[in-house]
């Protein structure tokens, strides 16, 4: 299903008035997917036994959002997953000195041993910001969840176990404050 005229900002407008632009209806994402449902139930001279099962699995897909031009493919939006993170692609740590001498260069730090390495993209020898593409799972979303139960004569007692696989979220002071102060 394609969901479209969804406010967004046009991403060619200049900042050099220092003017916001306004969110306009242009952009347009695709998603698809499938959920799957599994139920059994039995009944027994000592009570009714039950459990259910079921898993969904939900793709999207940037159509538009009206991006400058990059200089190279891995830095579009267009194409992505709705919400994918983007960054550094990490390579591992730091761990001789002839690492640290054979790096690519990173503006205004000198990395340790034991600092992240990161991957130079575009093999300038410089780590910057021509150097982020996308991070974290690309494939669809997966959520499951399943109940287990057992009742008799009135009584009921279930088990419910849920969750999801193939997501991200980055902890940072936005995402913490709703837990602070009693979400005020």
């Amino acid at each position: 299903m394609q969901y479209y005229d969804l406010l967004i900002q046009r991403g060619r407008n200049t900042s050099i008035l220092g003017n916001i632009y306004p969110n306009e209806n242009i952009g347009k994402n695709q998603y698809t997917g499938i959920d799957l449902q599994l139920n059994w139930q039995k009944s027994t001279s000592i009570g009714d036994f039950y459990a259910t099962a079921n898993a969904g699995f939900q793709n999207s897909k940037v159509i538009y959002i009206d991006e400058v031009t990059q200089p190279y493919p891995w830095m579009y939006r267009t194409g992505e997953r709705v919400g994918q993170l983007f960054g550094y692609i990490s390579e591992g740590f730091y761990q001789t000195i002839a690492e640290l001498q054979s790096r690519a260069t990173t503006v205004g730090y000198q990395p340790q041993l034991g600092d992240l390495k990161y991957k130079d993209l575009n093999n300038d020898g410089v780590i910057n910001q021509l150097d982020v593409a996308p991070i974290g799972p690309q494939s669809p979303y997966i959520t499951f969840g399943s109940t287990l139960g057992y009742s008799r004569k009135g009584f009921d007692f279930s088990v419910l176990v849920q969750g999801v696989a193939n997501r991200v979220i980055v902890a940072n002071a936005n995402s913490m404050l709703a837990f602070q102060n009693g979400g005020f």
